[in-house]
């Protein structure tokens, strides 16, 4: 790979406008990889999916997100309780945006958002009951309840993030803050280096700099839910993290043609994490 740059004086600022006219639909495939390792026991999970990104003009979004296929370990969700909690997820899309003049994605629709939530729980709870069915629904409900939590939700999703990265094309700023929601452990926040290759057409972000007293408080209280101990007695200073993801472009556009996200979250010999998220185009070019 070659070395990347910083944006030479060659590139130029681009409006709110013009980065949107830039943009352009967009067929994705996906595909996530996580690796959790927790005391003794190791947990693998690979999920894939096709997201619909739609530009039309003269409407009151900039862009349609659409989640158009999901599957664990290459197989549908067969888990009762975990189908249960993706039907409710899926609620969310599609997510219409603006793009505002700081060039993150605004949702539009949060009244259609609303009515699919309520939709589908009016239908679990004429079909199921149980504990089980309200844990779930009860989770969901305190990260939807509002319109600023239904954003804060979708903005977390790494989908989203690397969509809203990409925005990032033409902007000046030397470096990002970065919300990116990892489990067990929660949202994780790194702050990260920018690093353009105009002549490849990419953009990277990267850190080894997060939030390690949050990293390690919520996977304190993890392990006391999980009546595991091992983790009291660790410190910051035990914790190795880094942050990394390069986003390449279609030629002279925003919009994406190919990314990789890699997340390491390393403490002592209690736990492990390793994410790798690719994406990659599969429009007509």
């Amino acid at each position: 790979m070659k070395p990347y740059s910083i944006l030479d004086s060659r590139d130029f600022y681009m409006s709110n406008n013009n980065i949107t006219n830039q943009l352009t639909s967009n067929y994705l495939q996906i595909v996530q990889e996580i690796n959790v390792k927790i005391e003794d026991s190791t947990n693998k999970a690979k999920a894939t999916f096709d997201i619909f990104i739609k530009k039309e003009m003269f409407k009151k979004y900039d862009i349609e997100v659409n989640r158009t296929n999901f599957l664990i370990n290459e197989i549908e969700i067969e888990n009762k309780f975990s189908s249960v909690s993706n039907h409710y997820f899926s609620c969310l899309f599609p997510i219409q945006f603006k793009i505002n003049e700081e060039n993150k994605l605004v949702v539009t629709n949060f009244d259609d958002i609303d009515s699919r939530i309520k939709l589908k729980d009016l239908f679990f709870s004429e079909s199921m009951d149980g504990e089980g069915l309200k844990h779930i629904r009860d989770q969901f409900f305190e990260q939807t309840s509002t319109n600023e939590k239904i954003q804060f939700l979708i903005s977390s999703l790494g989908i989203i993030k690397i969509i809203e990265l990409s925005l990032q094309r033409y902007e000046q700023n030397p470096a990002i803050d970065i919300i990116w929601s990892v489990p067990i452990i929660g949202n994780t926040y790194w702050e990260t280096q920018i690093k353009k290759n105009i002549q490849n057409n990419s953009i990277t972000f990267i850190s080894e700099n997060t939030n390690k007293k949050i990293v390690l408080e919520n996977l304190q209280k993890y392990c006391q839910e999980q009546e595991l101990n091992s983790v009291f007695g660790y410190q910051e200073s035990e914790i190795f993290a880094t942050f990394e993801t390069t986003i390449n472009y279609l030629p002279n556009l925003v919009t994406i043609e190919d990314s990789q996200t890699q997340i390491n979250i390393k403490i002592g010999n209690l736990f492990e994490y390793q994410e790798i998220t690719t994406l990659v185009s599969t429009m007509d070019q």
